[in-house]
């Protein structure tokens, strides 16, 4: 689900640089918008650990950093209760209900993938997306 916007995002930008993806507000975006995928890609209740580790471990995948860094910043960040971490948690449920809304679910799909119900709702969710991810980005740079 991230990967289109991050890949565009990315031609857009350029490499994103790691000091990027230590920022709360960036981390809380996009650990919650894993979260979220991975809640609604799992069909079972998933443990807080098991969170943590799909967290961290597609934090590293993205980043190609260690994962072990990111828990610990996550855990952290969130039980300091960071506001700007907050932020990008509330603004992850923000955009990942709009993606919802905008895409189709396939239910038949042996590997569940979305489908864009209409091109407008995907050039809606990529300016939402440059106002809650790039303009981050930009200002961290």
């Amino acid at each position: 689900m991230l990967g289109p916007f991050l890949e565009t995002s990315e031609r857009s930008l350029g490499p994103i640089p790691s000091a990027v993806w230590h920022d709360p507000y960036i981390l809380g975006f996009i650990s919650m918008l894993i979260t979220l995928e991975a809640r609604s890609a799992i069909a079972t209740s998933l443990s807080s650990y098991a969170l943590g580790l799909i967290q961290s471990e597609a934090l590293a995948e993205l980043s190609g950093e260690p994962a072990d860094i990111y828990g610990e910043e996550i855990f952290t960040l969130s039980i300091n209760g960071d506001l700007e971490f907050q932020i990008g948690c509330h603004q992850a449920l923000t955009f990942h209900s709009l993606l919802r809304q905008s895409f189709s679910w396939d239910e038949n799909s042996q590997e569940h993938y979305y489908h864009h119900s209409s091109p407008r709702s995907h050039n809606e969710l990529r300016i939402i997306w440059k106002s809650l991810f790039e303009e981050r980005v930009e200002a961290v740079t």
